[in-house]
């Protein structure tokens, strides 16, 4: 990602889900609930970091249909 660039409103948007999943996953840590506290913090980790990564630039398509001969 560009350093200089703002981040876009859909990472922003991920970003803040990604924080208040890991504030309930301590809420499950303190009460108990360790399996949930567990699953919330990766899922707590995956929205905060997935965005990091640029998905990767794919060239154009290309038809792979033979075109008829010009005449």
């Amino acid at each position: 990602m560009n350093d200089d660039a703002p981040p876009s409103d859909l990472i922003r948007l991920l970003r803040r889900f990604g924080v208040r999943v890991f504030a309930l996953a301590f809420v499950a840590g303190i009460t108990g609930l360790t399996m949930l506290a567990l699953a919330l913090a990766l899922a707590g980790f995956a929205l905060v970091l997935a965005p990091a990564a640029e998905p990767p630039v794919r060239p154009a398509a290309r038809s792979t249909v033979p075109l008829p001969p010009d005449s």
